[in-house]
C-alpha cells in the first residue's frame, strides 16, 4: 500500500485503505458465535452500511490523507 501510494503521488492520486469489521449482511447472519464476535468489540454491534458511506466519503474529501489505514470496525 505504501509502495502504490509514494508511486503513484507524483500524479495526484491517494491511496487509502478501510479496514472493516463487522457489519449487518447475511453472511455474518449465518455465523453461529456472532455474538460472542461482537462481544470483542468496544461498541459491542455491527456496523450499519451508512458507516463505510461515511467512510468513503471522509477520504474522498481529505485530499491532504494519503497512506493511511482507516479502521471502521467498532472498535475491534
Amino acid at each position: 500500500m505504501k509502495s502504490f501510494a509514494v508511486e503513484f503521488s507524483d500524479f495526484g492520486i491517494r491511496s487509502n485503505y478501510l479496514s472493516l469489521g463487522y457489519f449487518d449482511s447475511p453472511l455474518f447472519n449465518k455465523i453461529k458465535n456472532s455474538k460472542r464476535l461482537l462481544n470483542r468489540t468496544t461498541l459491542k454491534r455491527v456496523g450499519d452500511y451508512k458507516s463505510i458511506i461515511n467512510a468513503i466519503e471522509f477520504l474522498a474529501k481529505s485530499d491532504y490523507v494519503t497512506k493511511s489505514i482507516l479502521k471502521v470496525d467498532g472498535g475491534f
